[in-house]
């Protein structure tokens, strides 16, 4: 399964459990947040060596998840948010 495939089947999982806006067409979605993390990715690269990636990416997020999730789950983003920064800090703990 490639990126794309995979985040429209998280897409539909997402919509189905009321997290995303019933409204939003999962392949369609799939293909845009796939190439706006590439252009995110690629502007680190280029302006920074990829040394801001993680906080482009929750910038990106930002600007994206109120525009997907329905308002009642607003009060959500920064527990998401959070939950995301502690992943990320771990993963950079853990040995490759």
């Amino acid at each position: 399964m490639g990126w794309i495939d995979a985040c429209q089947a998280l897409t539909a999982d997402a919509i189905d459990e009321g997290d995303l806006l019933p409204s939003i067409d999962p392949p369609a979605f799939a293909r845009f947040v796939i190439a706006a993390f590439t252009g995110v990715r690629t502007v680190s690269q280029v302006l920074a060596d990829c040394g801001d990636l993680e906080r482009r990416v929750d910038e990106m997020w930002v600007l994206l998840l109120p525009g997907i999730m329905p308002a009642v789950r607003h009060q959500d983003i920064a527990r998401i948010r959070a939950a995301r920064a502690t992943a990320v800090v771990v993963g950079e703990q853990t040995p490759a």
